[in-house]
Formats: structure tokens, C-alpha cells, sequence
């Protein structure tokens, strides 16, 4: 049965990435001659020193997300080594790398394995974190929609005519918003008609898990010690994710000059394509290349600079998830 489950973990994966390799080669192979050496002269002109500074807001953004992290814990009363909180997260972000929100898991096992907080509980702490998170963005995507709507809009109504017609007819929307409804009756419906027979499933059985875990969760931000603070690492964290964008733009000389709101459509689209793929292989520079076409970008350059974002970004995970996972055994060795 585990081997299925790894199999099937395995075949995920695969299909992801195989979807994120293939977006990037479908927008390469329609690219003319003169496209790709602007494309190749991108690369070669680039000043990576700027990069690099991209590089150390990633570590940074490493810390903080650990720093947010242990607060919650520590409002269930759990004390783990700073250095450890920081190493897990490392780790979790390299595990990700494999199979998305594997590191999820992995990160709460190591702290069970080193600091014996169990993993139930941790997990309950990630899962309210990642809906925080998911909040976040949802706040940035509408913040980007509202204060750029006219410029979306033309270029949606200039490709997808039909679609944007048909998203903004107010019947279609109704039709929708009943639609929904009914779903969400019919779920309540069965749910509670069926409850006692369900109630030994195992898929009803990992969904109370999954609220109980959930619970302990949303229980350790009500029982924070300095909730200002954990606001405060929030908005740092976002903030170092806009960074590690923005700052790559004045790495190319045609994207020096584009405004903030450029770098927060770059996030927020560039967002969608990690959730898409795994940590957003081939289909995170196709995102950020369509994207910069609003600001005048030309789609190899936006391409490429796709590509020194996204590189810049999962350099820093491989290295330091990698250093984590060799040196957080050793260290927790010599201190026993």
C-alpha cells in the first residue's frame, strides 16, 4: 500500500512537471531567430550582483517565515531551538522542490524527530499558516486587479473577447452564484443525512483529522504572545517576496525603468504558476513574460528575466535546504 501511494506521489509529480516543461517549450519553439538572441543577449547582459542581493531577501524571507512560525508554538507552549525552526523550514522548502507540500510535512517531522513537538500539532500551526498565506494573496490579487483594472481589462477584452463578455454579463454571473448555492446545499445536505453512515470512512475520518488538526491551529493565533508582531512578519514576508522580484527587473536594462505595480502583477501572477507546477518549473517565466507584455515588454526578455527570478529563487532553496538537511542532525548530535 505504501508503494502504491509512493507510485502515485511519483506519477504526480512527473505529470506537473512534464505540463511546466512543456509550457516553456511551447513558448520557445514559436520564437523567431531574432526573438531568441534578444532573448540570449538578456541572459548575457544581465548585472547579476543584482541578482545576488535577490538571493540573501530569499534567505531572509527563510527566517521569517520560521520566526512566524515559532511564535506559533510557542503560544501551545512549545519552545524549539531558534536554529532548528529556521533549518526545518529550510528543508521544507528544498522537500517542495520534489513533490509540492511534501516539505510541509517534512518540516513538522523534524522538529518531532529534534525537538519532540508533535507532528499533529505542527501541522495544524502549517495549515493555519498556509491559509493566512492564501489570504495574502487573495488580498494582493484584488489590490492588483483594482489599480490596474483598466489595463487588464483592455488587454483581456483585446485576447479574450468572448470570455470577458461572458464573465461580465450579470446573467451569467447569477447563474453561477445559484449554481454554487445549490452545491453548497446539496454538500450540507448529504453530510448531515449521512453522517452516521460515513462517519467509519476513512475519508471522513481524514477530514475530522484534518479539522481537529486545523483547530489546534487557529487556537495557537488566538493565544499569541505578541500578535502585532506575527502581523509584523507577515508583512515582511510578502514584502520579501515582492523584493525577490522587483529587484531582478533592474538586473535587465529594458525592465529598469517599470513601475511597483508592475512587480506586484509579476507576484501575484508569477504566484499561480508555483501553485501550478512544481516551484513553478517552465511555467512561472511564461507567466512573468505575458505579464511584462502589459508594460511594453517584449516576450523574450520577459521570458528571460522569468527566468532569472525563478532561477535566483530555487538556487537559494537547493543551497540552503541542502546545507539544512546535512548540518540539522549533526548539530542536534553535538548537543546531545
Amino acid at each position: 500500500m505504501k508503494n502504491v501511494h509512493i507510485l502515485r506521489n511519483i506519477l504526480k509529480f512527473g505529470l506537473f512537471l512534464g505540463f511546466g516543461i512543456f509550457i516553456a517549450w511551447w513558448f520557445i519553439k514559436d520564437l523567431d531567430a531574432e526573438s531568441r538572441q534578444q532573448m540570449v543577449a538578456s541572459f548575457r547582459n544581465a548585472n547579476y550582483g543584482i541578482v545576488g542581493i535577490a538571493l540573501i531577501l530569499g534567505v531572509l524571507s527563510f527566517w521569517i517565515r520560521a520566526k512566524r512560525w515559532q511564535m506559533q508554538m510557542e503560544s501551545m507552549n512549545y519552545f524549539p531551538k531558534p536554529k532548528n525552526v529556521v533549518m526545518a523550514v529550510m528543508v521544507g522548502y528544498f522537500a517542495n522542490l520534489a513533490f509540492p507540500r511534501l516539505g510541509e510535512v517534512v518540516r513538522c517531522g523534524l522538529l518531532d524527530k529534534h525537538e519532540k513537538i508533535p507532528t499533529a500539532k505542527t501541522i495544524g500551526t502549517v495549515i493555519t499558516e498556509r491559509l493566512l498565506d492564501t489570504v495574502c494573496f487573495f488580498i494582493l490579487l484584488i489590490w492588483v486587479l483594482a489599480i490596474q483594472f483598466s489595463l487588464l481589462s483592455d488587454y483581456a477584452m483585446e485576447n479574450f473577447t468572448g470570455l470577458y463578455e461572458k464573465f461580465t454579463n450579470p446573467e451569467f454571473i447569477k447563474k453561477l452564484v445559484i449554481l454554487a448555492g445549490f452545491g453548497i446545499l446539496a454538500f450540507a445536505f448529504f453530510i448531515f443525512f449521512l453522517r452516521k453512515k460515513i462517519a467509519h470512512t476513512k475519508l471522513y475520518l481524514k477530514v475530522k483529522e484534518l479539522i481537529l488538526h486545523l483547530w489546534e491551529g487557529l487556537i495557537s493565533l488566538k493565544n499569541l504572545k505578541q500578535p502585532g508582531m506575527f502581523i509584523v512578519y507577515t508583512i515582511a514576508l510578502w514584502l520579501c517576496y515582492y523584493l525577490m522580484a522587483y529587484i531582478v527587473f533592474f538586473a535587465v536594462a529594458e525592465t529598469s525603468n517599470l513601475p511597483l505595480s508592475s512587480g506586484l502583477a509579476c507576484l501575484v501572477f508569477g504566484t499561480i504558476g508555483i501553485i501550478v507546477t512544481p516551484g513553478g518549473i517552465g511555467l512561472y517565466p511564461v507567466i512573468i513574460a505575458n505579464t511584462l507584455l502589459l508594460y511594453g515588454i517584449a516576450q523574450p526578455v520577459g521570458f528571460a528575466l522569468g527566468w532569472l527570478i525563478w532561477t535566483s529563487q530555487n538556487i537559494i532553496i537547493v543551497l540552503v535546504g541542502l546545507a539544512s538537511l546535512v548540518l540539522m542532525p549533526i548539530l542536534n548530535r553535538k548537543k546531545s
